[in-house]
Formats: C-alpha cells, sequence, structure tokens
C-alpha cells in the first residue's frame, strides 16, 4: 500500500530504477504492466521489486524500496526499532527507514578493507550477526543484488516464523527469489531456512 519499486541491471555493475512510486501498485497498474513487459523484453539478468508496507518512515520516494548503492540494490522486509543507533562510518541515507540504514551498514561492511580477506558470503553473515546480537528487530529478510549474484537471506524473530518468509524456485537456468510463492504449475518453490543464506549467480 506505501510504494513500489524495480530495479534491474540493463548494463551488468550499473543498477537503474524502472519505476519507482511512493503509493500503493493498484494506482499504477498500467505502468507495472508496462515495465514488467520492458524488461521481458530486453532479457535483463537480474531484476529486483518491492512492495512496501510501511513500518518506519512515511510515504516517500526517498523512503521506497529497492535501494541502490554503487553496484548494489536491496529491498528489506521487517523492522529494525533501533536502526538509528547502528554506527556508521560514512554513508548517510536519503530517507527516514530502518531499512535503508540497514543496507548502508551492509555496504560499509564489504567494503571495509579489514574485511578483505573474508567472501562476500561471510562479511554479509558477519555484518547481519552484529545486527541481530545487539539491536530490536523483528525481522532481517532481505534481497540484495549487484548485477551478477542475487543474495537472499532470511531470518525473523521465532513469533513472526510464518510472516518473513523467503522461498526459491530454480525453473531452467534462473532463480527466483520471493517473500510468497507465485502461483505457477511449473515452479517448484522451496522455503529458505532460519539465518539461511542463498547465492544464486
Amino acid at each position: 500500500h506505501d510504494g513500489w519499486g524495480m530495479v534491474t541491471y540493463y548494463t551488468e555493475d550499473f543498477p537503474e530504477y524502472v519505476e519507482r512510486q511512493p503509493h500503493s501498485v493498484k494506482e499504477d497498474s498500467g505502468v507495472f504492466q508496462n515495465s514488467a513487459q520492458t524488461l521481458e523484453r530486453t532479457h535483463c539478468k537480474t531484476v529486483m521489486v518491492h512492495f512496501r508496507r510501511l513500518s518506519v518512515g512515511k510515504s516517500a520516494i526517498s523512503n521506497t524500496h529497492p535501494f541502490i548503492h554503487e553496484q548494489w540494490s536491496f529491498c528489506h522486509n521487517g523492522t529494525i526499532e533501533d536502526s538509528g543507533k547502528i554506527p556508521m562510518k560514512k554513508l548517510k541515507s536519503y530517507g527516514s527507514t530502518d531499512s535503508e540504514i540497514f543496507f548502508l551498514y551492509l555496504m560499509e561492511q564489504l567494503a571495509d578493507p579489514s574485511n578483505s580477506a573474508q567472501s562476500v558470503e561471510d562479511r554479509l553473515k558477519k555484518a547481519v550477526e552484529n545486527i541481530r546480537a545487539n539491536f530490536k528487530w523483528s525481522s532481517l529478510t532481505f534481497l540484495l543484488a549487484n548485477g551478477k549474484t542475487l543474495y537472499g537471506y532470511r531470518l525473523s524473530q521465532p513469533q513472526y516464523d510464518d510472516y518473513y518468509t523467503l522461498y526459491r524456485a530454480s525453473p531452467k537456468s534462473a532463480d527466483i527469489l520471493c517473500s510468497e510463492p507465485m502461483p505457477s504449475a511449473n515452479l517448484d518453490w522451496k522455503p529458505l531456512s532460519q539465518g539461511e543464506l542463498a547465492v544464486c549467480s
């Protein structure tokens, strides 16, 4: 109800907004269909779509997922209640959501030279573990992409186990990560377990 956005990589390492609006996609059904058809024609390798239900931050373009930083795009499902206390070194958010702060924190951890010997997967897990252990949150479930690889991570508090879900399907040579299984007789959806990081490339 509170915003929707679509990001793709027409060029590898360069995410671009196909569309991004701070209101319900129901108000833009034609625009959404046209955007989806454009992506189908261009055969983009990576696409990220998010439909927002706000918890922190008003309905505004700057608060609408996915978020972009350099080659990375990101969307988050959940709330980090005390996100303002997350230690940031350089990056500053444009909007007022906990999700964007979470994203930028992950970006700083991936870019930290002291972590350079670790894999991207290990750096992500370490960063998420710090948030998990030191902040109040309902779910840290997210999608993260860089044009080459799509990462999907699922983690929620036990009482929200049935709500903050993430599923994966792998038809032919593709991978789809989705918060809820999309109806299709041709897709075999498998849920990610708590704390699981899916890597699709």
